[in-house]
């Protein structure tokens, strides 16, 4: 198991010997890190929020509730009868 594992760690090491040694880039050896507030939106008050919940939406939850407890009860059922 721990040659298999091996496999995919050999594959991390950088091929050239003399970046080998080097470590992480940090400010002051040549590493940036910049942050964006936006997160990749045009702006920041581009939110558009939660549109409100509906009744077809309460229906369509309470459908897909019982689809999937009544599923449940016959796996279940169909575990206990089985031999």
């Amino acid at each position: 198991m721990m040659s298999a594992s091996n496999i995919f760690t050999i594959n991390l090491l950088p091929f050239d010997p003399q970046r080998r040694h080097k470590g992480p880039l940090t400010s002051s050896t040549g590493g940036t890190s910049k942050g964006n507030m936006n997160a990749g939106k045009a702006s920041i008050n581009q939110d558009p929020g939660l549109a409100p919940i509906t009744t077809g939406d309460r229906a369509g939850a309470g459908i897909l509730t019982a689809r999937l407890i009544a599923a449940w009860l016959g796996i279940v059922v169909w575990m206990f009868l089985g031999e």
